[in-house]
């Protein structure tokens, strides 16, 4: 995505390249879940992002209630895809 790459940071995954279509709200979540996997824990591989942190983000950026849900279970359900695509990936077998 164009937005990655102006801020130097590798593109995003196959499932996020809506950038002709990405509309402003669309736009948001993929900055914060870039912006959240940065406190995902790694160990033998990616973790989940902490529940902690996606509401505290949310938070900072004012939301509440209903819409924190929201946010949190979108951030939730990107997590949970990009987990499975990592591992996936580590399941292949090395090419030579």
């Amino acid at each position: 995505m164009k937005a990655a790459r102006n801020a130097g940071r590798p593109p995003p995954p196959k499932f996020f390249e809506i950038e002709e279509k990405t509309k402003p709200w669309m736009a948001f979540f993929i900055s914060a879940f870039y912006e959240l996997s940065t406190e995902r824990p790694a160990s033998f591989g990616p973790g989940p992002i902490p529940w902690s942190k996606i509401i505290d983000f949310g938070r900072h950026y004012g939301y509440s209630g209903v819409n924190l849900e929201v946010f949190k279970d979108v951030i939730r359900k990107m997590d949970a895809h990009y987990l499975k695509q990592a591992a996936e990936k580590t399941k292949e077998p090395i090419k030579k």
